[in-house]
């Protein structure tokens, strides 16, 4: 990965940049990603860094999923020997909606900025830059993929939590005992189970997570002007 600096870096001065990154990972995603963060974005950027389990709710069109896919992509390039799954319940939710935006980071940024080879539902990062590095992402239909995985750092995304069966969290659970791990689960609210691990996480097992929400009233993509009659 090569910083995007005017001038050639020393290596002390890539180390320094490096671990500022690690101290804050919003400033990797706005100088390295490029990608404009408002307060929401911070909030849940701010929570997966500091807590191992981050639960967003949020409207539909509130940045949620573009996100996930920035730290998806900033935790694989910031830690050696790292691992990122992300997961949803579709096929859709998987391939057309967060891996879209993680291949579009490295489509534009890719090479240079960022270690690895995207493919449509991975990401391979060479040898000689980590071996046990890589990010893939599956659909919660298929059980066996959300087995197995162990890292030094290991990252989990869950997209449209609230259809995502407990055993998935059970496989998440058994991946994070050790080293430096993290959970995001994000989804709408809307159709959700009442007793889901989703809304379990908003309620009776609250404590064990950060919770954040976000609703339509609160986005600043809703114009006022077109609900004044709610």
């Amino acid at each position: 990965m090569t910083l995007t600096k005017e001038k050639e870096l020393t290596k002390q001065e890539q180390y320094e940049i490096f671990e500022n990154y690690r101290r804050d990972w919003s400033c990797f995603i706005e100088e390295q990603l490029e990608l404009e963060l408002w307060s929401f974005m911070r909030a849940i950027i701010d929570s997966v860094q500091k807590n191992q389990r981050t639960s967003v709710r949020a409207c539909h069109g509130s940045s949620k999923t573009i996100t996930a896919a920035a730290l998806a992509v900033t935790f694989l390039n910031l830690y050696e020997d790292s691992i990122v799954i992300t997961t949803a319940p579709g096929e859709r939710q998987v391939k057309d909606l967060l891996w879209k935006e993680i291949r579009n980071f490295y489509r534009k940024f890719g090479g240079d900025r960022l270690v690895g080879k995207c493919q449509e539902l991975n990401v391979k990062v060479s040898e000689e830059k980590g071996a046990e590095s890589y990010m893939i992402g599956f659909t919660t239909t298929h059980a066996p993929k959300a087995e197995g995985y162990h890292a030094a750092n290991i990252l989990w995304i869950i997209d449209e939590a609230k259809g995502v069966y407990p055993w998935i969290y059970d496989s998440m659970e058994g991946s994070m005992t050790g080293g430096f791990s993290r959970v995001l689960e994000i989804s709408t609210t809307d159709g959700a189970d009442q007793q889901c691990p989703f809304r379990q996480h908003h309620t009776a097992k609250r404590s064990k997570w950060k919770c954040l929400s976000l609703s339509a009233f609160d986005s600043p993509f809703l114009n006022p002007k077109d609900y004044q009659k709610i």
